[in-house]
Parts: structure tokens; C-alpha cells; sequence
């Protein structure tokens, strides 16, 4: 008896779409997800086997772009300005990547929030350099082509609120050659 607000219900409405960005998540230490951009599924089926075990299988086309990587921050508050806590990536890449930002919620309005990424050779972030900058206003799902060399530790730092209070956002981060 699923009704229009059922996680099933929801699920199927919003996979079945060329605008959907499938994303997962594992809490390892670090963290690692990905985000599937621009595809839709050909089958799509959700069981539950076991007592708080969730499965989804299915197959995706039109896979546009992916990103593989370790997550920044999942579900992370920020409500001030200013570098956020890095991780290690274990190595650089001299190829680029691909960040996603998920912005779940935003208190307040935002216009033109930012949130860079940057990346040092160092866990102490003392010569860091700016690799992209994410631009929002809403909330959704945001991404950022990352160029040439990245460097192994990698951490947020919040530009501006764009007027809110605060908001609520996870990152993930995929370094060609090393996480993807």
C-alpha cells in the first residue's frame, strides 16, 4: 500500500528521470560515495531480504559522467565562513577529477553561496591552492570539473553563506588515477 510519499513511491519517480543524479555513500574511515550524473535506469527494483537491509539493483544508461571518491563531509552543517576540516587522499593525481556538492537544505535564503575546494601536500594546509568553487542558491545537486594537479589533502572552505544562516551539504571529491 505505497502511497505518493513512500520511499519506494519517491524512488521511482526520481530515478525514472534523465535529470536523476543516483548517489551512495559508504561510512568506511574515510568515507568514500559517488554520484551517477545523468542517467536513467532501464529496470529498477528495491527489496528488502533481511530486517534492515535495503537492496537496489538495477541498470543505468546514458551514464554521462561519474564520480568515485572519498566524502568531504555527509550532511555537514556549516554556518560560518572559513576552511573546514581535510583529508587525505593517500596520493595526488596530476589529471583532475570531479567534485559533487549536495545541498539538502539551506535555513534562511542563500543567493551566490560559495564553498571552494582546495588541496595542499600537506595535512596543515599551509600553501593551499584553490581547485574549483561551488556556486548555489538552492538546494540540489552541483558539480565541478577538477583540472590538472590535485594534491593529496583536500579540504572545504566555506567563501560565503550567500546571506543564510546556514546550510547542509555533503561533498564528495573524485581524483582521477587515485579514486576513480
Amino acid at each position: 500500500n505505497y502511497d505518493s510519499a513512500s520511499f519506494e513511491k519517491l524512488h521511482q519517480d526520481n530515478l525514472q528521470t534523465e535529470t536523476a543524479r543516483v548517489s551512495w555513500l559508504i561510512e568506511s574511515t574515510p568515507p568514500v560515495g559517488g554520484c551517477i550524473i545523468g542517467s536513467f535506469p532501464t529496470n529498477y527494483q528495491v527489496d528488502t531480504p533481511l530486517d534492515n537491509l535495503l537492496t537496489v539493483q538495477g541498470s543505468w544508461i546514458n551514464v554521462d559522467n561519474v564520480c568515485a571518491g572519498l566524502v568531504l563531509g555527509n550532511e555537514v552543517s556549516y554556518s560560518t565562513t572559513g576552511a573546514k576540516t581535510g583529508i587525505d587522499f593517500g596520493a595526488l593525481t596530476t589529471t583532475g577529477g570531479k567534485a559533487v556538492l549536495i545541498v539538502s537544505s539551506i535555513t534562511g535564503t542563500a543567493t551566490n553561496a560559495q564553498i571552494k575546494l582546495q588541496s595542499d601536500d600537506n595535512d596543515t594546509f599551509s600553501s593551499a591552492a584553490d581547485e574549483g568553487t561551488f556556486t548555489f542558491s538552492a538546494t540540489g545537486v552541483y558539480e565541478l570539473d577538477l583540472s590538472g594537479t590535485i594534491d593529496q589533502y583536500i579540504r572545504p572552505n566555506v567563501v560565503t553563506l550567500g546571506g543564510a544562516t546556514s546550510f547542509v551539504v555533503t561533498i564528495i571529491v573524485g581524483l582521477n588515477g587515485v579514486t576513480q
